[in-house]
């Protein structure tokens, strides 16, 4: 088998190995894709990543089934995490952050959290998704009596918004690692919206076209400046009027509580309902340091005192090397000694 990169014409006509996401992103001629290739050319596999130097995503990998539970993943994963490696130092990085992001289980039953783990990532973060039906949604009474006042002013369909209020919103949220960018393509703007009192965004719920009967919520956000006036139920509210108007009622809403306040609010909104899965998010950092990763058959070990270990200061440590605020696992790299994308002086 042999591994290399793939142009993007190339990846695009390999439909079935990507998702649909991913062949409608916006900046498809901009991600990187590598391949498993037989000896007679055919295609038994690809991954296609986004090489953002501030946050790499893992957007898709797919194998043939014949070639699934066989290593083949696993020496794709590492063919592109090398090639990743080489970019930093063209960069002029130290580390890369390279995340994956996918719904599952977060037991660690996951097959694709398993994959991930054997090949040195760890978990980062797990959001509760809730799957509501326009029907409920409609029902709850927190949105019915929001949808019974006078829409509040500022709040717009994301396609009423200027082009130049949501560029600074996605660069803001770059900037403080909130999301990675927002992205008109893909979008539902007559659904997705936003609150904007003045000339900058402060709120947005933000919706995917609807697929195979659901609506996906990609991001919501308010910010502290606007968290008490009722922001949030008003801009679902609008989103919920809309969505009637364009999808059955039984369309199912999938909303993603990304953070604790958002997973209060939910369940204040909706009352007894259950998150349905989880949106889990891996990470690993991959360092300019290393020339090349080890092999999964060739481990490295190196011996970790507590002299060595570069975040026995940092704010996150709860007092011990190995006892840390911010991951239940720590990077290999910060066991090895290096830096750590969150670092904090004490």
């Amino acid at each position: 088998m042999e591994y290399r990169k793939i142009s993007p014409d190339a990846a695009r006509e390999a439909k079935g190995y990507l998702m649909p996401e991913v062949q409608d992103h916006p900046d498809f001629e901009e991600l990187l894709f590598y391949g498993a290739v037989k000896e007679d050319g055919g295609l038994t596999g690809l991954l296609a990543i986004d090489p953002d130097v501030e946050d790499a995503q893992i957007l898709s990998i797919g194998m043939s089934p014949e070639y699934c539970r066989k290593g083949y993943g696993s020496e794709l994963l590492r063919f592109a995490m090398r090639d990743l490696v080489s970019l930093i130092g063209e960069a002029s990085l130290d580390f890369l952050p390279l995340r994956a992001s996918f719904r599952g289980e977060a037991s660690g039953e996951d097959p694709l959290g398993r994959f991930l783990v054997q090949n040195g990532f760890f978990p980062e973060s797990q959001c509760p998704a809730y799957c509501i039906p326009l029907s409920v949604m409609a029902k709850a009474p927190m949105l019915k009596e929001a949808m019974e006042r006078k829409t509040l002013s500022g709040v717009l369909p994301l396609k009423e918004a200027p082009d130049y209020a949501v560029n600074a919103l996605s660069a803001r949220c770059r900037k403080d690692g909130l999301y990675p960018g927002i992205s008109r393509a893909g979008l539902d703007e007559e659904i997705s919206m936003c609150y904007l009192p003045d000339r900058e965004i402060e709120g947005c719920v933000l919706f995917e076209k609807e697929m195979e009967g659901t609506l996906q919520n990609t991001w919501m956000y308010v910010s502290e400046e606007a968290s008490g006036k009722m922001v949030f139920p008003m801009m679902l509210s609008e989103a919920l009027k809309q969505a009637l108007k364009s999808c059955p009622e039984d369309t199912g809403v999938s909303i993603l509580a990304a953070e604790e306040e958002s997973r209060e609010l939910l369940e204040k909104i909706f009352p007894g309902e259950e998150p349905v899965s989880e949106y889990l998010t891996y990470i690993r950092i991959l360092s300019a340091g290393r020339e090349s990763l080890p092999e999964a058959d060739d481990p490295v070990f190196e011996e970790v005192t507590e002299e060595g270990m570069c975040c026995r200061d940092c704010a996150l440590s709860k007092g011990q090397v190995f006892s840390c605020g911010k991951y239940k696992r720590k990077p290999d790299a910060v066991i090895n000694g290096e830096g750590c994308l969150y670092y904090e002086v004490r």
